[in-house]
């Protein structure tokens, strides 16, 4: 799974220490931004000293001072942190191996703040968003995990045959690659049906 290309082992591990390592006696929450060019991971307050904005530019960063040792622990049984100050090796190590470019850790100098941002691969393409209408959004959700037939859908719609609003949605969705044939070889298979793409995926969640 990668969110911009990043690798996902990056963004769960910068989620677990957020977790790990925020105050749950600051009224703010964690906040994850999602944008065109990155992704942003804010806790509150900042790093613990010795930790500043300064250290926080080294790949090798050490801290023993932690706020919520029993979190961690329990964040060591799911296997989502280690506790042994590994967090910002592993998040170098799985980026350079994905080429993506470095992070960036900053706090401003009273550590009110701690902030992870990770841009997106250099090869990453950011897609012109698709809009989509309701039927078309019903018909990507029911094809999600189970392909559907045309008259498979028409049914779920109410319909006993398939309405020319039904044929005009899954024609306009595979044209913008949101649903693909199940049976690409024989478009006119009377075996054929339909799945959404990871495309098509995209787009509901974003409308989600």
């Amino acid at each position: 799974m990668r969110f911009f290309n990043y690798p996902y082992e990056a963004i769960e591990e910068a989620m677990a220490n957020a977790v790990y390592h925020r105050s749950y006696e600051h009224p703010n929450r964690i906040e994850v931004n999602v944008r065109l060019d990155c992704i942003e991971i804010v806790s509150y307050p900042g790093p613990l000293p010795p930790l500043d904005a300064k250290v926080l530019k080294q790949k090798r960063v050490v801290a023993r001072n932690y706020r919520n040792r029993r979190i961690g622990d329990f964040l060591k049984e799911l296997d989502l942190t280690e506790g042994r100050s590994t967090g910002f090796p592993k998040i170098y190590k799985a980026i350079e191996k994905n080429g993506s470019p470095r992070p960036e850790f900053t706090t401003d100098i009273d550590r009110n703040y701690f902030l992870a941002v990770f841009k997106k691969h250099p090869l990453y393409k950011v897609e012109a968003q698709v809009e989509i209408g309701a039927t078309e959004e019903k018909i990507l959700d029911l094809c999600t995990e189970n392909p559907k037939s045309k008259m498979e859908l028409a049914n779920l719609f109410g319909h006993a045959n398939v309405p020319g609003n039904i044929k005009r949605a899954v024609q306009r969705l595979q044209k913008e690659k949101l649903l693909v044939f199940t049976i690409p070889e024989k478009p006119k298979s009377s075996k054929q049906k339909y799945k959404t793409t990871q495309r098509g995926l995209a787009v509901i969640s974003d409308k989600g």
